[in-house]
């Protein structure tokens, strides 16, 4: 009876243990993730090419991904030549292959095939490619050039861009001398410029410009007509004129010096002291619009100095002042520097009596340090005399 109590006991205790430890194994299992076979092929993102031009290569591109992997991408078409399967160059998961040129117009057709590491496929639809004789022109787009001065530069400049490829682009103009010149302009981009000289008269320049593509495909535009004329307009000259100086100390000039047509060429400032016949010059800096020069602080004298300001375009100039400047230039009246105020007397008086404070305290001091004079001792009074009795 007792040995069954007793294996009853244990059979009890074993049991909820192996509970338990069901238990335990039932929420791992139960917690770990599931694993489900991959069974999709790669994602291929394309978009179709649906048109192309004869004897120019057709490019097909895609992004394709797999969570396991890509393995191979494959572009399967067939062109004038027959059928073919190439494998897609691949770059950061983007694949591409270019088409040779077709040398007639006609019909490609294509798809693109992709597999994954667990051999798993993917493809997209066949797409159709119309393959087309090139039958447009290189497009011009210019703004004419219609006004210019005699001396300058005349720039011109065009886009040019083609749906297979420009090949050339030339400009056509006739001087107003009556030369002729057929010159390629400079590219730089889809922009092409090339800069007629400066013509040295009036007159007419006449030009055009023509391009073509690489299928020797034409275009140009309409005839230009250029009117060069001289150049009547001195530069404008806007400044603030100095009012007062101090002698001795360099002297800042400034003006804002513009020109609409030649453009400025330079700017010169004159200067003098007030009383000299002769000016002396120097170039203006110029930084955009802003010309500055300084006018030495030697030349800055309490005799007061005198200046004007001369612009050039290169053929016409302008003053500042406007009207006879070397007779009647800016003046500017000059200040003598401002000496340091002089010392006040009285500074030294206080000082004396300081100094005389300091020897009394030493002399004082000093005595103290001697033990100083002897006290005198009270004088004895002397005893009185008893007078005697009768």
């Amino acid at each position: 009876m007792g040995v069954k109590r007793q294996f009853s006991a244990h059979s009890v205790r074993w049991a909820s243990l192996m509970a338990i430890m069901a238990m335990i194994f039932g929420v791992l299992i139960a917690s770990m993730p599931t694993v489900v076979a991959d069974t999709f092929g790669p994602e291929i993102t394309h978009t179709p090419v649906t048109d192309a031009i004869v004897d120019v290569e057709i490019n097909i591109t895609a992004k394709v991904m797999d969570v396991d992997g890509v393995d191979e991408v494959c572009l399967n078409y067939t062109d004038e030549i027959g059928e073919s399967n190439v494998t897609m160059a691949n770059w950061d998961d983007n694949y591409s292959y270019v088409i040779p040129a077709q040398t007639a117009a006609g019909v490609v057709e294509y798809f693109i095939w992709a597999n994954d590491t667990v051999n798993n496929e993917n493809r997209t639809a066949n797409a159709t490619i119309t393959v087309s004789v090139d039958s447009d022109p290189p497009e011009i787009t210019h703004t004419p050039v219609t006004d210019a001065d005699v001396n300058q530069v005349i720039p011109i400049a065009a886009d040019v861009v083609d749906n297979v490829g420009v090949y050339e682009v030339r400009l056509n103009y006739t001087e107003v001398n009556g030369d002729w010149d057929n010159v390629t302009m400079t590219k730089n981009g889809d922009t092409y410029t090339y800069d007629i000289p400066a013509q040295s008269a009036g007159g007419d320049v006449e030009y055009f410009i023509w391009a073509n593509d690489t299928n020797n495909l034409e275009n140009r535009t309409a005839n230009t007509t250029i009117t060069v004329a001289e150049d009547t307009d001195a530069p404008t000259i806007t400044h603030t004129v100095i009012t007062t100086w101090i002698a001795g100390t360099e002297l800042p000039i400034s003006a804002t010096i513009t020109d609409t047509g030649l453009g400025v060429e330079g700017a010169t400032l004159y200067y003098r002291k007030t009383g000299d016949t002769t000016f002396q010059s120097l170039s203006m800096t110029g930084a955009v619009d802003l010309y500055t020069a300084n006018i030495p602080a030697s030349a800055v004298t309490t005799d007061g100095v005198e200046y004007y300001i001369s612009a050039t375009d290169g053929t016409n100039v302008a003053t500042h002042p406007a009207t006879d400047p070397i007779t009647l230039p800016h003046q500017i009246p000059v200040t003598a520097a401002e000496q340091p105020a002089e010392e006040l007397p009285w500074i030294w008086i206080i000082i004396a009596i300081i100094i005389i404070v300091i020897i009394i305290v030493a002399v004082a001091a000093a005595a103290r340090g001697r033990g100083g004079l002897p006290e005198e001792e009270p004088l004895e009074e002397a005893p009185m005399e008893e007078e005697e009795l009768p």
